[in-house]
């Protein structure tokens, strides 16, 4: 189990080796095990309607990745081992995952089929609108990890304050709002095509993004936070 043995190795880590060698496992693991989890709930929707479990999949993991920071931050301000305290738990709650799933069906996914290795294809007929959509989610994840880099020192050096969960939150915010926003864009945009629905999208990203300059030249923790919600 890769990923709770990431979390033994940040909690014991007393130097950079054991963070690099504990977050190279944890890529490994999440690489290994995310494409398994979204065919796992594709399978498993009960109605068997791929949208909804695509959704589903799409929102949580974005919505989870936000939540990580914020509690992260919870833990570091609030309660003790500020350093140790969250990977033990971590690990703990890995390993009861680990044995909810092997409740699952072991056949769950399998096509009686004997696997061999083939080299990722697109029909010629959806290149273009599979290469539109690729470089989409390019741009959109790319603007969306500068904000994470730098959204929690700006906020620290403009308000000059030092409290790990305002950075934490400051961090999750633009993720735990991508989650809301797409369940809630079900209701409101449904009707959109996946075009239109792009275009407002980067057109919301353009808005967050020119946030963060405006915010550094006014020195404006408010704009850093505006910002992050319009990027979602």
């Amino acid at each position: 189990m890769p990923v709770p043995a990431a979390a033994v190795f940040f909690a014991l880590a007393d130097g950079i080796g054991w963070l690099l060698v504990a977050r190279a496992l944890q890529g490994l693991a999440v690489g290994a095990a995310s494409g398994a989890f979204t065919a796992a709930l594709l399978a498993t929707e009960p109605t068997r309607n791929r949208h909804r479990a695509s959704l589903a999949v799409t929102a949580m993991t974005a919505a989870g990745g936000g939540l990580g920071p914020i509690l992260c931050g919870l833990f570091a301000d609030y309660l003790p081992a500020p350093l140790t305290l969250i990977f033990w738990i971590e690990t703990v709650l890995l390993i009861v995952s680990a044995l909810v799933i092997r409740r699952t069906p072991a056949t769950l996914g399998t096509t009686g089929r004997q696997w061999r290795p083939t080299w990722p294809a697109v029909p010629a007929h959806l290149k273009r609108s599979f290469a539109a959509a690729s470089s989409v989610s390019l741009v959109a994840w790319a603007v969306t990890a500068l904000f994470l880099a730098l959204a929690p020192s700006y906020v620290e050096a403009f308000t000059g304050s030092r409290n790990i969960l305002l950075a934490g939150f400051v961090a999750g915010l633009i993720l735990v709002c991508s989650g809301i926003s797409q369940l809630a864009s079900q209701l409101v945009f449904s009707s959109l095509s996946a075009q239109k629905s792009q275009l407002i999208g980067l057109t919301l990203l353009a808005v967050g993004l020119i946030g963060l300059p405006i915010a550094a030249a006014t020195h404006t923790a408010a704009i850093v936070l505006t910002g992050g919600v319009a990027y979602w």
